[in-house]
């Protein structure tokens, strides 16, 4: 009986182990000089890293030339920046490239719902997040993402004669509203509006702005305090091939 009783226990043992393995192998190691969001308790730092993601203390490199050093038990996300959000949004420009005007709200607003609420942005400890939950923790860090609406999309095509097309396209302006739970003076119906340039000849998003917002009392200080904060984000955001 013992022994039964001790083989039983070494093959739960050892399932428990490959379990805890597996789910430890699924971690990652963002090197040094990877561009990435550290989110902590109480704010959202984005940079590069100085260090490796695993480092005691990590050490990031902000937008303003700073180094900011966040101690390992701090932390309690690292996100990687690069390539995040779909790539397939190509398709939905051919689709309204007949179109002459250069409003494609209707046809595009879908779409770029789905960029921001996809769950595709990697976390170093295995897990995915989402390109709407970046943006928000940059402006409210303890906000949880709910979703969001996207009501203008403006398509900028380079030249008036050429083909509006994906080869052709120069720039994609959006305004939305991220809607979000938990921060400030809010608990459940929290909302943010801004606006976003995407800049195809760069590869990456050159532009958000943080419009308003009623999670706070005085949104003229906040929005002060998130351009700075999302001045750090945006250079790191990129949009995957161009």
């Amino acid at each position: 009986m013992k022994m039964k009783q001790m083989a039983i226990g070494i093959c739960v043992g050892t399932i428990l182990g490959c379990w805890v393995g597996s789910g430890t192998a699924k971690a990652e190691v963002f090197a040094k000089g990877s561009p990435v969001q550290i989110l902590t308790s109480d704010k959202a730092v984005a940079g590069k890293l100085e260090t490796d993601s695993t480092a005691k203390v990590v050490k990031v490199a902000t937008a303003d030339n700073k180094t900011v050093e966040v101690r390992q038990g701090k932390i309690k996300e690292i996100r990687l920046l690069t390539n995040c959000g779909p790539k397939a949004l190509e398709g939905k420009v051919e689709e309204a490239r007949t179109r002459g005007s250069g409003d494609f709200t209707t046809q595009f607003s879908s779409a770029y719902e789905s960029y921001f609420t996809d769950r595709d942005v990697r976390k170093s400890d295995g897990t995915l997040t989402s390109l709407g939950q970046v943006v928000l923790d940059q402006l409210h860090p303890t906000a949880t993402f709910v979703g969001v609406s996207v009501h203008d999309v403006k398509i900028t095509y380079r030249g008036e004669n050429l083909a509006k097309d994906w080869q052709n396209l120069q720039r994609v302006d959006l305004r939305l509203t991220l809607r979000w739970k938990g921060w400030g003076i809010v608990t459940d119906d929290g909302w943010t509006k801004v606006a976003m340039t995407f800049d195809k000849e760069v590869g990456r998003w050159a532009r958000v702005e943080a419009l308003d917002t009623n999670g706070v009392k005085n949104t003229d200080i906040w929005k002060t305090a998130a351009q700075v904060a999302i001045t750090a984000l945006v250079g790191l955001l990129t949009g995957g091939s161009n």
